[in-house]
């Protein structure tokens, strides 16, 4: 044991004397999976904001995608060197949008505040929407924070997520411990637990309803989550998440619509960075994260209905992160990014089917402030997505993209940047790939 000490302490030394020091407070840069990792679990709760929302989780092909569809999205992409910075920001406004055409747009808006109510109680309000052709969620948390001062002390919430619809409603527990160099929890999600009750209720005044819903399991959904705070410049992530075997009846008017249906899942992420010393500051990082669902359907009469849907997501990505002294800033990345799914009809194999879609994603962009106030920001980004197996959309291909924008910071706490993207090889049509508009903010 003390042999492994002494090999951990030298390995250690040597990591810390060929590491540069952390940066202040006020200049932190750094990629954090944690927005990732909540925005799963935000698909997860909100049905209402899914294509079909009695259908499965990810439904990732549930909708006519463009050609352009995946490399538009990564245009307005919030920098992955601020991703850490607005994690740790208890209060903060932040917006992307982007043309998808001549009549739509992909948005994503994110707005939080932690309102003091005593010494050690918080209100906090966290506030999500994002609106593409695969998802519409407009999703409030309202929670109840426990957090006594000190540099090291435990802390615990409580949340829900209000909605007109009692049964999309959620409930959220929180239990952590939070130290200068370390940062652990576990969650507890209640998906839908009123379900039962506004159902029986329903029945009890003798409402005529198309469908009547029961779950039959405990609709509970679990996390532990962990973040290493920097030390000799490394900084690490691990997530780990379960949905529970959870089975709802459904009965209709019409016995043929009948069934019962079951959703479980499983959801893994981590993080590794460090800061390399040399003239240049240099963040380099990976991270993956994997998430598997399975969705299924009995019927109680229609069984040549019955179906199982295992629909997976990898993204595994490695980046570097640039910020010399000066007004200059960068990042690069390769992401890859993969979307099996399989169907089975139970009682047709000839109806079940096998899907694989791989897409590379690779990024590089420059910050250059000319002035205090303005500068330009220059980006190149390129997609390869090829797919097998159905649903046939049309997103196989190579694209490439030059990004043009006007970086301006509004202020103390506001940064904005604007501006268009322009195809290149899109001989024979028009190159101008759309405007976008990204905005950080953080609340006073």
């Amino acid at each position: 044991m003390s042999r492994r000490v002494a090999v951990a302490s030298v390995v250690l030394g040597l990591w810390c004397a060929l590491a540069a020091p952390p940066l202040a407070r006020a200049e932190t840069v750094g990629y954090s999976l944690r927005e990732q990792w909540d925005g799963w679990w935000r698909r997860i709760m909100d049905r209402s904001g899914r294509p079909d929302p009695t259908g499965p989780v990810q439904q990732r092909f549930a909708a006519l995608l463009q050609e352009e569809y995946a490399i538009n999205l990564t245009i307005p992409e919030f920098p992955l060197r601020s991703e850490r910075a607005f994690t740790e920001r208890p209060d903060a406004v932040r917006l992307a949008t982007q043309s998808l055409n001549e009549f739509e747009l992909s948005t994503v808006v994110h707005m939080k505040t932690r309102i003091p109510m005593s010494r050690s109680w918080q209100l906090g309000v966290d506030y999500h929407k994002d609106e593409n052709r695969l998802s519409h969620s407009d999703l409030l948390v309202l929670e109840g924070r426990y957090a006594p001062p000190g540099r090291a002390a435990p802390y615990a919430a409580l949340g829900f997520t209000p909605r007109m619809v009692k049964e999309d409603l959620d409930v959220i527990a929180t239990v952590g411990y939070r130290a200068p160099r370390i940062d652990a929890r576990v969650r507890a999600y209640l998906l839908d637990p009123f379900t039962n009750a506004a159902y029986a209720l329903a029945e009890s005044r003798s409402k005529l309803l198309p469908v009547r819903l029961h779950q039959l399991d405990l609709p509970l959904a679990t996390t532990f989550e962990l973040a290493a705070r920097p030390h000799c410049s490394v900084y690490t992530e691990l997530y780990l998440g379960a949905i529970l075997p959870q089975r709802t009846r459904s009965r209709a008017q019409e016995p043929e619509g009948n069934h019962v249906q079951e959703l479980r899942g499983a959801l893994a992420g981590a993080l590794l960075e460090g800061r390399l010393r040399g003239p240049v500051p240099v963040w380099l990082g990976a991270s993956a994260t994997t998430v598997a669902t399975r969705f299924a359907r009995a019927h109680a009469v229609t069984s040549e209905l019955d179906r199982s849907l295992v629909e997976t997501t990898h993204t595994v990505m490695g980046y570097a992160l640039f910020a010399p002294p000066g007004r200059l800033r960068g990042e690069v990345y390769v992401k890859w990014i993969g979307r099996p799914e399989r169907t089975e009809f139970v009682n047709d194999a000839a109806m079940s089917s096998v899907r694989s879609d791989d897409e590379w994603i690779i990024s590089a962009r420059a910050d250059l402030m000319l002035s205090r106030s303005a500068g330009v920001e220059l980006g190149l980004n390129r997609d390869a997505r090829s797919t097998e197996g159905p649903p046939n959309i049309a997103v196989d291909g190579v694209r490439r993209r030059l990004i043009t924008r006007a970086s301006l910071r509004l202020g103390p706490r506001v940064t904005a940047r604007l501006g268009i993207s322009w195809d290149l090889g899109t001989a024979g049509r028009s190159p101008f790939g759309g405007a976008s508009l990204t905005l950080d903010a953080a609340l006073p």
